[in-house]
This record gives structure tokens, C-alpha cells and sequence, in this order.
């Protein structure tokens, strides 16, 4: 019994003894995948949706999953065959833009968002030599603000809004697969394949900016009156909405932010304890 115990301390101290503390600095490129279209997830007016001769709505279908991203790990090193880790990212992602056409009259619309990120992350490390190769499984949690920019020119007028959807959470899951190749004792470089799966609702939507024909016209109205709730069930007034853009309690747009990414970050190892 006594043996049994002192082979089980020395195994926890030889695991101990492996644990090692590391942060870095990281950057990626994202591709956005598995989308959805502007005018499926903002609802846009379906007079748009039909394609006649005098009636075309150009759309695609994307995510909010591309862009670049710049941030910070920090992690430990719990043994030689699992860690944990903290990833904080800025995510300035890429834009969305649909465009509709009837007769005369063109409407652009596009959208694009700033996002804080958190990623903690469970790490499994499969190869311990130069390099060491690894996966991850974590969570998601993003909060930030999207933009949202309609323009109608006409014969005679030219309208411009731009709305701030904000006051959101996105929660999502994401899988990567990376190694850390040893530049010198303390120092690595990281290069690593992410896929983020997640999902922003937006609480709120403000008006930024209101014009006509090049002229503010935000002096003149009361920017209350274009501030956006959304809602779950999307009711109002007794009336089903979509969560295109305009006065009253909206359904909370569910805007797609999957995407995968290539990362490339500089990591320094502590001393092991």
C-alpha cells in the first residue's frame, strides 16, 4: 500500500514538474463560412425578394465570421498532455452588402461589425517535440457592434441612414488544430486552424446617421424615434415583424459569425516551476 502511494506522488510531482505557464501575441485571417444571406437575417422588406424585369435583389449568402483578428493567449501547460488557455481577440470582421433595383430606383445595403472576443479553451497535446502539435475545444463569447448602412437613390433624392446594432452577446463553440515550433528555449511561433461557430443578437439599434441629398437632417428629428428594442417573439402592434430596421420592437436579428481562420502568433515560456 505504502509503495502504491509513493508511486502515485511521484507521478503527480513528475506532472508538476512539466507544468508550464506561456503567453504571446497572435493574429489570423478569417474566411466566413456556413452564412446566410442579408436579407434572410435582417428581414429585409419582401418586396425585394421578387426578381422581375423591373424588380432585382441581388443577395449572398455570407457570414460575419471573416475579417482579421489581432489579440493575446495566455495559457498553462498542466502536464505534458493537457492545458488550458485564454484567447482575446479584436475581430474587425468583413462586410455583407445586398443590393435591390426597381426601375429607377437602386437600394444598397451592407454591414460590418467591430468585436470583442474571449475564447477559453480546453488544449490536448498530441507530439511534445519540435514542434509541439496540439487541438483545442473552447467557448465563445463575443459582444461588440454592428453597422448597418441603407442608401436609396432615386431620379429626384438620395437617402443615407446608418444604424449601430450593439448591446449584444454572441456564444458559440470553437475547434482548433495547431503546433508551436521552438525558436529558441523560451520562444515559439504558433501556427494554428481555428473554426468558430457562433451567433450575435443585438439588444439594440441606434440611428448615426440620417441624410438627404447630402443634408444632415439629424437636427431636425428626434433620434428616439429610430431607436431600435428587439425582441425574441419579434411582436408589435399585434404584427409580425422581421428585424428590418425602423421604429418600434423588432425580432432580434440572429446574425451568422462562423468562420475559419489561419493563426500565426509569438509565444514566451516561463521558467517551469
Amino acid at each position: 500500500m505504502n509503495k502504491i502511494f509513493l508511486v502515485c506522488i511521484n507521478i503527480l510531482i513528475a506532472s508538476i514538474s512539466k507544468a508550464q505557464f506561456y503567453m504571446g501575441v497572435q493574429s489570423s485571417y478569417n474566411i466566413a463560412v456556413q452564412g446566410r444571406t442579408l436579407g434572410d437575417f435582417l428581414l429585409i422588406d419582401g418586396s425585394f425578394s421578387n426578381t422581375t424585369n423591373d424588380n432585382v435583389f441581388k443577395d449572398k449568402r455570407s457570414s460575419f465570421g471573416g475579417g482579421l483578428k489581432f489579440g493575446a493567449v495566455i495559457g498553462y501547460k498542466m502536464n505534458q498532455y493537457i492545458g488550458v488557455e485564454l484567447n482575446s481577440n479584436f475581430h474587425k470582421t468583413n462586410q455583407v452588402s445586398t443590393k435591390a433595383t426597381e426601375g429607377n430606383n437602386t437600394t444598397n445595403m451592407s454591414m460590418n461589425g467591430n468585436i470583442i472576443s474571449l475564447n477559453p479553451a480546453l488544449v490536448g497535446y498530441f507530439f511534445n517535440g519540435n514542434p509541439k502539435i496540439y487541438s483545442k475545444l473552447g467557448i465563445v463569447s463575443n459582444t461588440g457592434k454592428f453597422i448597418y448602412n441603407y442608401n436609396l437613390n432615386t431620379a429626384s433624392n438620395q437617402e443615407s441612414y446608418s444604424f449601430n446594432l450593439n448591446k449584444g452577446l454572441a456564444l458559440g463553440l470553437s475547434f482548433s488544430f495547431g503546433a508551436d515550433w521552438k525558436l529558441k528555449q523560451r520562444i515559439s511561433i504558433r501556427t494554428e486552424l481555428s473554426y468558430i461557430s457562433a451567433n450575435y443578437y443585438p439588444k439594440k439599434a441606434y440611428l448615426e446617421k440620417y441624410e438627404e441629398n447630402g443634408q444632415n437632417q439629424m437636427p431636425s428629428i428626434n433620434p428616439k424615434d429610430f431607436e431600435i428594442t428587439y425582441s425574441k417573439t419579434g411582436l408589435s402592434d399585434g404584427e409580425y415583424y422581421g428585424s428590418a430596421l425602423g421604429e418600434g420592437t423588432l425580432l432580434r436579428p440572429q446574425i451568422p459569425m462562423n468562420g475559419l481562420g489561419l493563426n500565426v502568433g509569438l509565444i514566451y515560456l516561463f521558467r517551469k516551476k
